[in-house]
């Protein structure tokens, strides 16, 4: 009898956390405007850094003008991000820090560094070896990892 009620009580708190889950989810499913606008960019930035991270782990072939398109759309993308923290932007199913909103100068230059970092390794890559491109790679990722730091929240503490 003992053990049913634990039972019971461990699928009650697992159902309480999935269903935080799914709300969770589903609040970032039905993101609307400038909320859904930055997470399409970052998830496209994103994509390109783990693009670009399988051809230097070797597990995909390099490919200096794959990595080198790749690079710009981090560039292009970066550009962008200014816009996309406006004040009262901060809302439910978003990973942004609130300070974010209030910041829009240290953002922009945030994103300016990574979009520059990202340009040296676009232009690098078409005639570089791997052993060159992997530490301008190493540059973005450090420039996108000073912004997430220091503004975006950790993916279970929203």
């Amino acid at each position: 009898m003992k053990s049913m009620k634990k039972t019971g009580i461990a699928g009650g708190i697992l159902a309480l956390v999935l269903g935080g889950a799914v709300m969770v989810a589903s609040a970032r499913e039905m993101a609307t405007g400038v909320v859904k606008e930055r997470q399409d960019v970052m998830k496209e930035m994103g994509g390109a850094m783990k693009q670009i991270g399988l051809m230097m782990k070797g597990i995909m072939p390099f490919d200096g003008a794959a990595i080198s398109q790749a690079a710009m759309v981090i560039n292009q993308n970066s550009a962008k991000l200014d816009k996309l923290f406006p004040k009262g932007g901060d809302q439910a199913g978003s990973y942004a820090k609130p300070e974010m909103f209030d910041n829009p100068e240290a953002v922009k230059e945030l994103a300016k560094a990574t979009g520059m970092a990202a340009e040296k390794l676009s232009e690098a890559a078409f005639d570089g070896s791997k052993a060159d491109i992997l530490p301008l790679f190493f540059g973005v990722g450090k420039s996108c990892k000073a912004c997430h730091t220091k503004y975006r929240r950790a993916k279970d503490n929203q």
